[in-house]
């Protein structure tokens, strides 16, 4: 995948201040594929369960995890006039909201399955170039923070918007308006800004292996950046299990409409500011991979604490809203900490290779979250599976016992990350 190297051109007023609105259009989407494509297929009461999607979304992630790493090798080898990651973002864009735009329109198990397989390879095709784009348009650390704070803020707001409006959305229409302003949100927020970016002069390329896993390979035996795709992939298990759970959450542990999810994730959302406002005042003091990891911990613990008691007690209202709240700082600090963390093991001095290898750290991480993705949507779809009546809603409850399991393993994994990284 080699084409004719390009030739540097020095653009002192790029619009690549463009870049954090990519996470708009892809916070948006992504979220209202996570929690509601099992409701799409199983909602409470299916006869069948969510086995089937389960089943099918285990599938797709797992075609992701493959795709991951690979993509990510190959784009760090891709020469081409717009660069190494652009390229790749502007090909995969519009392909990937026209089938979002058709994930929505079926319910069969056979379109299912290739439409949300088709669309997990446009997404890695999508989203690891452009997370993996950061390093290159924002070499100043100072930059980065600033665009992925920007960036983290907009995915968030999208992610609000997408989580408070989604049930609401339903109540007045149906789910192919999901796929329309979802498409309309990929072309307007990530192909037309890629259009307008320039990713400037690239580095000379690194020696090619004669085996395209072994830079995968020689990365995965720097510890430090093993312990902490170990934590982070934790960190995502937990979120995506409870994004899963939340509508059926509220129908059986919370006895609400299905419309309170939006306020459940309203609370989740203030959260989200919380953790805003205290970046934004600590800035650089902040030790994002600390921040993590205690953020990890709190959020384990309460749900630990909410799952079990559950069994026996109906917890107040109030406790379950804290606890959003407390999931939605999480939320923040682990959509912006693996992007920073991760641009440092990037830069050359911070791998044996001593080559600029963005692709591949970016794409093993997306490896990462792609496996754990597929464990979460097959283990809680899964679990959903349990709980047989309102009154008895065990998959709930069996569902927050393996989401604070989750996040309770990252925090060991982050803490072996910053241990081994100090040293």
């Amino acid at each position: 995948m080699r084409i004719a190297a390009p030739v540097a051109v020095n653009r002192p007023h790029t619009l690549n201040w463009l870049y954090p609105l990519g996470f708009l259009g892809i916070g948006f989407v992504d979220t209202l594929f996570t929690q509601w494509i099992v409701y799409l297929h199983a909602p409470p009461g299916t006869a069948h369960g969510a086995g089937a999607i389960g089943t099918v979304l285990l599938l797709s992630f797992l075609l992701q995890g493959l795709l991951n790493p690979v993509l990510g090798q190959l784009s760090d080898q891709l020469r081409h006039r717009r660069g190494r990651r652009l390229p790749l973002i502007l090909f995969g864009s519009l392909p990937m909201a026209l089938l979002f735009y058709a994930i929505w329109q079926v319910k069969s198990f056979g379109a299912s399955l290739l439409l949300i397989c088709l669309y997990g390879v446009l997404f890695v095709t999508v989203v690891q170039p452009y997370l993996a784009l950061l390093p290159t348009i924002a070499p100043d650390p100072a930059q980065r923070v600033r665009y992925t704070l920007i960036g983290g803020i907009f995915s968030l707001s999208a992610a609000g918007a997408a989580l408070i409006a989604g049930p609401w959305l339903l109540e007045f229409g149906s789910f192919g308006i999901f796929g329309l302003l979802g498409a309309l949100a990929l072309v307007m927020t990530v192909f037309v800004p890629a259009l307008l970016m320039h990713e400037g002069p690239l580095p000379d390329p690194h020696p090619r292996s004669g085996n395209l896993f072994q830079p995968m390979l020689l990365a995965f035996k720097h510890r430090p950046l093993a312990c902490f795709l170990l934590g982070n992939a934790g960190v995502i298990l937990s979120i995506v299990s409870l994004t899963i759970l939340a509508p059926f959450l509220c129908e059986t542990l919370l006895r609400q409409p299905r419309a309170y999810t939006s306020v459940m994730n309203l609370y989740a959302f203030g959260g989200v500011l919380a953790a805003v406002a205290y970046v934004g005042l600590r800035g650089k003091r902040l030790v994002f991979l600390r921040l993590l990891r205690n953020l990890a911990c709190c959020v384990g613990l309460l749900l630990l604490g909410l799952a079990i008691g559950s069994f026996w007690l109906e917890w107040p209202l109030l406790l379950w809203q804290g606890g959003f709240v407390a999931i939605g700082a999480l939320v923040l600090v682990g959509m912006m900490a693996p992007n920073l963390i991760l641009a440092e093991f990037a830069q050359p001095e911070a791998n044996s290779a001593g080559h600029s290898r963005e692709g591949v750290i970016f794409g093993l991480n997306g490896m990462a979250i792609s496996l754990a993705n597929a464990l979460a949507s097959k283990t809680t779809s899964g679990l959903l599976g349990l709980g047989k009546s309102m009154t008895q809603p065990l998959g709930v409850q069996f569902g927050l016992l393996f989401a604070a399991s989750t996040a309770l393993l990252a925090v060991w994994a982050l803490s072996m990350a910053g241990k081994q990284k100090q040293d």
